[in-house]
């Protein structure tokens, strides 16, 4: 072997250079120790062990979680994966330290180190250069230890010489799954091996989250220590170690520790001549883990049973939607002796709080009591009762326990859902109790959901994706995600519409599949995909036909008003041909072809919808949607049946999408690449000023991706800027900005999804898009709300002064007469190019409803917009994109409102205007003549978004930029104050550096305001309440409550961020295991900045 690993090694020449990365990739390279989790200690004084880890990103925590516990000095090679050390994806690729040059050079540099052990850890240790494997091979070879797990290396002579079974075995508990017959030792010269041969992500294997994982994480890392030291050659036994009666032969221990099945330790101290005496345990699982100071430890378990016999907690049900109250009996197989008492604790999990207790005297000779919980506390979505029953010493005689779900099914006013999820409870408690990341979008099956909820994360289950993709026969192909189904669909060939009745079979038995188990947990939100994706060319397959028909049927009625669109003589729907789109196109059959692009449209929207009804008959709670869309669909027909949408941004969708259903939730996946970096900042902070989502959606939290925002080592990857800036928005400055609206300012645009697509019927159909971005822009520099008209919301123009119709080609007669009576009103209508020269079919209109506002003008007329400077007295621009036949701001008054058409386009004019006459101070001066006043100004670019609260003006304004400034000018004098930072002072000038965070937000008042005065109770029991009234602070104040606990500690999972419009009053529940001494807590009116303190004495 080492003859052919040299002549590897000799062949390996490094051609590869380093990637010039833009990242440090610190977090997928390195394990650090910044985030410390509870535990036990263990080796601490043991003498140093020095080790090696080669292992995958997934588990890699395992070997920071080793060296809280003993004395261990470490280096670790993080691969791409199992199987590959490393990987050259855009991902990687935009992070140093991940190339396969720094990759190699990195195990090379750490190999030069000497070791006392080397863990192979599910890693790629193959793919290692050869050169590398090869020394650290014979460093084993000279005496080094190596721990191989779940891994089969193929050199033979590693495993020539096994060796028995090893004595410290008998010391240390296996990991749940793992049999003795899994490890195997041998010699390697100097060296010794070990392999363990189970599966695992890296070190440990996946333990079930449940309230035995810590026990038994606890126990396998005990394990995997005392093999680190085998190896090593640095094992010292423990002597013989058993349990006898009612006590421990310790062997040589002297240091004993007593836990049970769910880690609390029982008892502690000195082994007394080589035993340790227990004390009365009841039934159950239990450890005594056993130290000799400095030199070994280990652990040996046993059960316990009953002198009751068979004891158990029956209730009729485990699940309590919302806290319901719950009832059960507790039950004996043998009856009660005389003097015993019931105590129940419910607890939650992960975290062991105990926030309910109830003793209850057992009669005796009876072998039942009845129990009832009719108001309890318990703020996580999953707990335990747990029953210990004692006799008059208080010495325990019994014990049981049920799992218990208190789904709240709703998520917080401001929710922050991740891609992915936390996979233990460390891990979880990062993610949801430090971070805020309250829910998880992930694929689930009943086992999985029952631990995503005891790990306290409400589900997001991603139940299907929806894509309708074309075949090479232009049919439909679909896509299932259960096995089963995906299977079935295959064999139905080319011919997968979703209107054949056996594909809407198998995809409604593909979600009611994937529902099993899920609606028990009350998911807060069902995923119909990610991605979702819809071909506009498929549609042509046989099952299409007969579909296609009964789509034009239902549309247009009748053949004859068909025909009079087409332009066509069919006798009957029956006898209609389903031509390609590109012969259409060909024929300028452009209401044919927009025919065949709605009824796919109808189609997407339909798989959504049918989903949605399947989803809803299962769980009546449901709320569905899709997530991480890209942009084109049309979002009124989706939105009709479904609850909510998290697209990819999209500026002016996502406007849309705000406007049109405010009260939906809305996120955008973020957390990319483009968020790294020196001075860069969440874009959810842009997100939630303009108003476009109401929620956080972060991509990605597995600890095993490139833009994870946890580390490798579960600490967060993002600097502490970063971070501290999205804990801004979660605790104050998201909710404010939520749920104080944004200004009316009385200006809308008009928005049509068949529009978008006018363009190909006739080049002078300018997009819509070409308008209202420009408008759009220009309302976010100059603080002016800007809202969304549709056919369907047409009663909102009751509330609009200015309508824009910006590439409204596409209108029906309906709609027309609406603009019409608008302007007939009193309202003013502005149109860059000439509007509704297509009816709603998309057919060219020979005269235009229109008429009356802008004249008939039709585009049966040839005719050519022409791109030309400009020269306007307030708009001068050297290209703009015209309609030569008519002169440029042809105004006029109809009834009681005016009209106005431009006869140019936004786009080209934002960026070619004169630098004297831009665009921004056109349309300034149009607004304002037009009855819209624009009350601030900037004296430089950022996005300034204006919102009504009760009794202030809410000012938001984001830089593009760090370190930018830039001065506001308010109307009047106005006492102001930043949110969250406190009084700024009297006056009408707002100076603002975004020195540190691009988001600064301030509020404009009549009046000074108060510090917040909140009467707090002084001195409460643990097991009580600490109340806060908060009725001196005005309604409509977002109020933040910031709890510390006596050690200093700040405790975020249990701050509380509240609307005193909602509540006036607020408990903080103490557990009754709190922890007794002084709490400080701040409460701040984050409306104003202004804040109070208090200390509440716990005992």
């Amino acid at each position: 072997m080492k003859k052919s690993l040299l002549f590897a090694a000799a062949l390996a020449v490094s051609a590869a250079v380093p990637l010039h990365a833009k990242h440090d990739g610190w977090y997928f390279n390195e394990l650090t120790r910044k985030y410390e989790t509870p535990h036990l200690e263990w080796g601490k004084d043991l003498p140093t062990l020095k080790a090696l880890f080669i292992l995958p990103p997934a588990g890699a925590r395992d070997v920071v979680e080793m060296a809280q516990r003993m004395n261990l000095d470490y280096a670790a090679v993080v691969a791409h994966n199992h199987a590959a050390l490393s990987t050259d994806s855009v991902y990687a690729a935009a992070l140093t330290g991940t190339s396969a040059y720094e990759k190699g050079e990195e195990i090379r540099a750490k190999a030069q180190a000497p070791y006392d052990v080397i863990f192979i850890a599910n890693g790629p240790f193959t793919s290692l250069p050869p050169d590398a494997q090869f020394q650290l091979l014979q460093k084993v070879k000279e005496g080094a230890g190596l721990v191989v797990i779940s891994k089969v290396l193929p050199y033979r002579k590693l495993f020539a010489k096994p060796l028995p079974a090893p004595e410290f075995l008998k010391e240390v508990l296996l990991p749940p799954g793992v049999k003795a017959a899994n490890i195997k030792a041998y010699q390697f010269d100097k060296g010794r091996i070990l392999c363990l041969n189970y599966n695992a992500p890296a070190l440990t294997p996946v333990i079930p989250t449940d309230n035995q994982w810590y026990a038994q994480y606890e126990n396998a890392l005990v394990f995997l220590m005392r093999c680190g030291l085998w190896a090593a050659g640095k094992d010292i036994s423990l002597g013989k170690v058993e349990k006898q009666g009612d006590s421990v032969n310790a062997g040589d221990a002297v240091v004993y520790r007593l836990r049970d099945a769910y880690n609390r330790i029982l008892a502690q101290g000195k082994a007394e001549n080589g035993k340790v005496a227990l004390p009365a345990l009841g039934n159950g699982r239990f450890y005594c883990d056993l130290m000799i100071p400095g030199k070994t430890f280990g652990m040996i378990e046993w059960k316990e049973s009953s002198s009751l016999g068979d004891i158990g907690l029956e209730m009729p049900s485990d699940v309590f939607f919302q806290r319901a109250p719950f009832s059960g009996t507790f039950r004996s197989e043998k009856p009660f002796p005389a003097g015993l008492k019931l105590t129940l604790e419910l607890v939650d999990s992960p975290n062991g709080r105990i926030w309910e207790r109830m003793d209850i005297p057992l009669p005796a000779g009876k072998t039942t009591v009845p129990f009832e919980f009719r108001k309890y506390r318990i703020p996580t979505e999953a707990g335990y009762l747990y029953a210990r029953v004692a006799d008059s010493g208080g010495k325990t005689v019994a014990n049981a326990e049920k799992e218990l779900f208190f789904p709240s099914g709703v998520l917080s006013d401001y929710y922050q859902v991740t891609f992915g999820n936390a996979t233990t409870f460390p891990m979880a408690m990062q993610l949801v109790d430090n971070l805020g990341f309250e829910a998880a979008l992930t694929h689930l099956n009943p086992d999985g959901a029952r631990q995503l909820a005891l790990r306290n994360i409400r589900m997001v289950p991603y139940l299907t994706r929806v894509t309708i993709s074309r075949n090479a026969k232009n049919g439909v192909t679909m896509m299932m995600l259960s096995p089963r189904e995906r299977d079935e669909l295959k064999k139905l060939g080319d011919d997968q519409s979703f209107y054949r009745p056996e594909v809407r079979k198998l995809w409604k038995d593909q979600v009611v599949e994937r529902m099993k188990g899920l609606p028990k947990y009350a998911p807060v939100l069902y995923s119909l995909g990610d991605e979702n994706v819809l071909n506009l060319a498929a549609g042509y397959g046989p099952s299409d036909l007969p579909a296609f028909r009964a789509f034009l049927k239902k549309k247009y009625g009748t053949v004859d008003r068909l025909n009079k669109e087409w332009e066509s003589q069919h006798a009957s729907f029956d006898s209609i041909e389903h031509r390609p789109q590109e012969q259409s196109l060909k024929e300028k059959k452009f209401v044919e072809w927009n025919d065949h692009n709605e009824y796919m449209e109808q189609m997407f929207a339909d798989v959504h919808h049918y989903s949605a009804e399947i989803i809803k008959g299962i769980d009546s709670r449901a709320k569905v949607g899709l997530e991480g869309t890209f942009g084109g669909h049309n979002i009124e027909k989706m939105m009709e049946k479904l609850d909510w949408w998290g697209p990819y941004s999209n500026p002016i969708e996502d406007e849309v999408l705000r406007s049109l259903y405010p009260d939906v939730k809305r996120f955008v996946w973020s957390g990319y690449h483009g968020e790294r970096g020196p001075g860069v900042y969440p874009k959810m902070c842009d997100y939630l000023l303009k108003g476009s989502v109401n929620g956080n959606g972060w991509y990605g939290t597995g600890c095993d991706f490139y833009h994870d925002i946890l580390a490798v080592d579960q600490s967060p990857s993002f600097p502490k800027s970063f971070i501290d800036e999205l804990q801004r928005l979660r605790f104050g400055m998201a909710q404010l900005l939520i749920d104080t609206p944004l200004h009316d300012s009385g200006v809308a645009v008009w928005w049509d999804h068949l529009s978008r697509r006018s363009g190909t019927v006739d080049e002078r159909c300018v997009s819509p898009e070409s308008g209202i971005g420009p408008l759009l822009r220009f309302c976010y520099r100059n603080g002016v709300g800007l809202e969304f008209v549709t056919s369907r919301t047409a009663d909102r123009l009751k509330k609009v002064r200015v309508l824009f119709l910006l590439g409204a080609n596409v209108m029906s007669e309906a709609d027309a007469k609406v603009i019409l009576d608008f302007a007939k009103n009193g309202g003013t209508v502005i149109a860059d190019l000439p509007p509704a020269a297509l009816n709603e079919y998309m057919r060219k209109r020979e005269s235009n409803p229109l008429a009356p506002l802008f004249g008939d003008i039709s585009l049966l007329k040839p005719g050519k917009y022409e791109i030309r400077s400009m020269q306007l007295p307030e708009l001068r621009a050297s290209k703009a994109l015209v309609n030569p036949e008519r002169p440029l701001m042809e105004m006029k008054n109809f009834g009681k409102g005016k009209t106005l058409l431009l006869n140019f386009n936004f786009s080209i004019v934002e960026t070619s205007a004169d630098a004297a006459t831009p665009l921004d101070g056109f349309l300034r001066r149009l607004l304002e003549n037009s009855g819209i006043p624009i009350l601030y100004s900037l004296d430089n670019k950022a996005v300034f978004r204006v919102r009504d609260g009760q009794g202030f003006e809410l000012l938001g304004l984001h830089a593009d930029k760090p370190g930018e400034t830039l001065t506001l000018t308010l109307p009047e004098e106005r006492f102001v104050y930043e949110c969250g930072a406190g009084y700024v002072g009297h006056q009408k000038k707002i100076s603002v550096c975004f020195d540190a965070s691009p988001l600064r937000v301030y509020t404009a008042f009549a009046e000074k305001q108060k510090a917040p005065s909140v009467k707090v109770s002084s001195r409460v029991k643990a097991g009580g309440n600490i109340h806060f009234d908060f009725k001196n602070i005005p309604s409509g104040r977002i109020v933040v409550l910031r709890a510390f606990a006596p050690d200093g500690r700040e405790m975020p999972e249990r701050n509380a961020v509240f609307n005193t419009a909602k509540f006036r009053e607020f408990l903080f529940p103490l557990p009754y295991n709190a922890v007794p001494g002084d709490y400080r807590f701040e409460v701040m009116d984050f409306t104003t900045g202004l804040s109070g303190k208090y200390t509440v004495a716990v005992e």
